[in-house]
């Protein structure tokens, strides 16, 4: 529901539409399933391990990540919800994707 006054971006509903579809299913693997490719990152691990991610290999070819856009995470409030992290970032081409961590798999996943 959009409340009159209010100007939703993009990526903004995107994002309220698939936790809204997170919610419903009960389920991060049908998310996955539906939006994102499974994909190899190399990582930047300092206080924790996968901090963030630092370069991946899309489609047979490694990319950098020349900056990292937003971040934020979703779950870890009961066991059947776990922690799943994401990074909104830049290439070094100038492509934006999304890249999702997936901590209880040790999984990553990409949209582009």
């Amino acid at each position: 529901m959009i409340f009159p006054g209010f100007i939703l971006l993009p990526e903004l509903l995107f994002t309220i539409a698939g936790i809204c579809l997170f919610l419903s299913l009960g389920k991060f693997k049908s998310i996955v399933d539906m939006e994102y490719e499974e994909v190899q990152v190399e990582c930047h691990s300092g206080y924790k391990v996968n901090e963030y991610p630092v370069a991946f290999t899309f489609q047979g070819q490694r990319r950098s990540v020349s900056e990292i856009v937003d971040r934020w995470y979703e779950g870890g409030t009961t066991p059947d919800k776990p922690v799943i992290d994401y990074f909104k970032i830049k290439t070094d081409e100038g492509n934006i994707c999304i890249l999702l961590y997936s901590g209880h798999e040790d999984q990553w996943f990409i949209r582009c």
